[in-house]
Formats: C-alpha cells, sequence, structure tokens
C-alpha cells in the first residue's frame, strides 16, 4: 500500500469540504476528520445545496469517490456500493502516453515534443529544443499539478537532469519532452462520460497558474461568453477525445486541459491552440468549481482562489468570512470554502469564491501546467 506524508493526509483532509460546492441536496461528504456543521450551513445560507459529513461508510451509499485506484476500489468493494470503470483503463486513459498519443493522431501537440525511452533519445531530444532557442521541459508518464518534471536550459543535461531521468527510465519507463511556452490562456473542460449514450460537456473553467504553473484557483462564469473564439474548437476536439475514451470502456468525470500559447520559435506571431494539454479521469478542481455557477447571477464571473489564508486574524468560520470579506472590498459575495478548522485544527491552506459585481479581467500567466 501507497505511503502517504502527513503533510499530504493533512491537505487531504482540509480539501474534503471542497465536495459541498458541486453536492447535490441530501449528499454525504466522507470525512473522518471532525467539520462544523457551522461550515455547511453558511454554505446553504449563500446558496448551495445542504450536506453533512459522515465518518463511516455504510452499504446503503453509493461511492462517488474523486478518482479510481485499486485501493479505492477495494474500498468501494468492502463497505459501499458503487460500479467503477476497469482500473486498467484509467491508468491508460490517465497516463501521458495516451494523451500524447491523442495529439499525434490530431496533429494538435506542440512542435518538437517528442516520448523518449533512453538518456541517449532524451539527450537528442534535448538538443533539437535547444537549438531552436527555446527552454525545455521533461514530463514523467504519470504527473499533475507541476510535478514529476523537471524544467532545463541549453543542449546539455545536467548531472542531477540525468540521474532524474534515468530513475524514471528504468523497468521500461518513458519520458515526454517539449519546449516550455508562454501560456496566454488556460482552460480546463468537463465532461462526464455515461457507460450508455453520448458523453456530456458540462463547461469549462479558466485556470489560474502561478510563475511555475502550479495550479492556484479558477475563474468560472454563469455563461461561456469569454474567450469565445476558442471555445468552439477546443470543445469540438476534446468531444472526439471523450468519444475515443469512452469507447476505452472509461465512464465517470472527465477533465481535459487546454492551452493558448505563444510559438516558442518565434516564427508565428498568431497565438496557438494546444486543446489536449492533459486528460484527467477523474475529478478535476475546475468540475467542483462548476458547482459554484449556481451563486451567480447574468452576466457575472467569479474567481475561485486556492492558497495560504490572506489574514491570520480568524479564530472561527464567521470571523473567517469577515476577514476575507475585507481583502475583496468591491465584490458582491465572498465565501469562505473551506472550514476554519478541520479535525479541531486551523486550516492552512484555503479556498475561497469571489464573485464581481461585474465581469472582471483575469490574471494571464507565463507559466505552465503538467
Amino acid at each position: 500500500m501507497q505511503t502517504v506524508s502527513r503533510r499530504l493526509q493533512r491537505l487531504n483532509a482540509e480539501r474534503a469540504a471542497n465536495w459541498a460546492i458541486c453536492a447535490e441536496h441530501g449528499d454525504l461528504i466522507w470525512s473522518v476528520d471532525f467539520i462544523a456543521d457551522e461550515f455547511f450551513e453558511r454554505l446553504e445560507a449563500a446558496g448551495l445545496p445542504r450536506v453533512r459529513t459522515v465518518s463511516a461508510p455504510s452499504r446503503d451509499l453509493r461511492a462517488c469517490p474523486w478518482g479510481w485506484d485499486s485501493q479505492v476500489a477495494q474500498l468501494v468493494a468492502d463497505f459501499v456500493s458503487g460500479d467503477r470503470p476497469a482500473l486498467d483503463v484509467v491508468e491508460r486513459v490517465n497516463s501521458r502516453r495516451f494523451s500524447f498519443g491523442l495529439e499525434c493522431d490530431l496533429s494538435t501537440g506542440l512542435p518538437w515534443a517528442t516520448q523518449v525511452d533512453s538518456i541517449e533519445d532524451l539527450a537528442k531530444a534535448v538538443r533539437s529544443i535547444a537549438r531552436e532557442g527555446c527552454r525545455w521541459v521533461a514530463k514523467a508518464e504519470f504527473s499533475m499539478s507541476a510535478r514529476e518534471r523537471i524544467i532545463g536550459v541549453g543542449p546539455q543535461l545536467s548531472e542531477n537532469e540525468s540521474n532524474w531521468a534515468r530513475r524514471r527510465l528504468q523497468h521500461g519507463g518513458v519520458l515526454f519532452v517539449e519546449p516550455w511556452v508562454q501560456i496566454l490562456h488556460e482552460w480546463g473542460l468537463q465532461f462526464e462520460i455515461p457507460r450508455l449514450g453520448s458523453p456530456a460537456f458540462l463547461g469549462l473553467t479558466r485556470l489560474l497558474t502561478d510563475e511555475a504553473g502550479r495550479y492556484c484557483g479558477s475563474v468560472v462564469a454563469c455563461d461561456s461568453g469569454n474567450d469565445r473564439q476558442y471555445h468552439a474548437s477546443l470543445v469540438e476536439v476534446a468531444q472526439q477525445v471523450a468519444d475515443r475514451i469512452q469507447r476505452l470502456g472509461y465512464f465517470g468525470p472527465l477533465g481535459i486541459d487546454a492551452v493558448v500559447y505563444h510559438d516558442p520559435s518565434g516564427r508565428n506571431a498568431e497565438p496557438q491552440l494546444r486543446p489536449i494539454q492533459d486528460i484527467n479521469a477523474r475529478y478535476t478542481m475546475g468540475r467542483l468549481c462548476l458547482g459554484l455557477r449556481r451563486l451567480l447571477q447574468p452576466g457575472e464571473q467569479a474567481r475561485w482562489i486556492h492558497g495560504p489564508w490572506p489574514t491570520s486574524n480568524a479564530t472561527d468560520d464567521q470571523s473567517l468570512t469577515r476577514e476575507l470579506r475585507s481583502t475583496e472590498p468591491t465584490a458582491r459575495l465572498v465565501i469562505a470554502t473551506t472550514p476554519f478548522a478541520v479535525g479541531h485544527q486551523p486550516t492552512q491552506h484555503g479556498t475561497w469564491f469571489v464573485v464581481e459585481a461585474c465581469p472582471a479581467p483575469t490574471r494571464t500567466t507565463t507559466g505552465r501546467r503538467s
């Protein structure tokens, strides 16, 4: 069984409450750590459905996990009811090998991007990208949130870069090498894939990232009017991807990340579209964020922000809400979507929702996510 660090265990415990923003009335959130009812009552007062937590599973429940792996599958089989896709299909769809293959089939990938299975091929790919005057990034087959990757400059691999790559190429591993590009816009397109019937497109959110490409929030609107010139093309490709994934036997939530970027060679001044940057056969933060559309009025958009709390003066959920509201004086609505305390310990990494009174420009970052 995989060992999970205490830091990650705590982060998962704090994130459990975020399920409330996409839940339906009467849903239960499984959390072994105590979360006060006051938190969920405050979300309900703001317009979200009433939910509560449960600390132990029972057979009369249907499981809706974040994603599937062998441990989750065993848990569901032992305690709660629920159907699931085959785990080998889940693993395949979540692999970068699969998304890279789709990019090749649909001719939508980055220039000079390649798959390598040896240090020699990696060095050759790095030299090719460096000759174009670009930085490069190498990614492991399974990676997310700017993890399991290295970013390099120049045509030579350093000793640390070579060692990192060798560890991941052992036992038949592969790496994916591509130029590091300047991202103009990034979106998460959300689908629900049924066993039978066509995959349903649920909507999209714009991703907020920092300079290193790490996720730090989403922008959601009551409609998809912003950046409409890109949306039709993105949805068209994403629908093809969802159809292919369904034919493999997968069903459940699907998130597809897409970006608009500058041509790294500088030969084309027009923004370029990469409609399949990442494929996530699971729930994503963007999928949860869609649930917050229920709180928007026509023409509004909002930011769902992730990060350290911007205040240290809060002592409970009520004072936390007041403190957050003071940081956004022009917003129509500010809601903390993570409670002040989980398991009787103050939360460190929060999430909060800020509804603008009218559409406002969002920050454009130059990072990228892996």
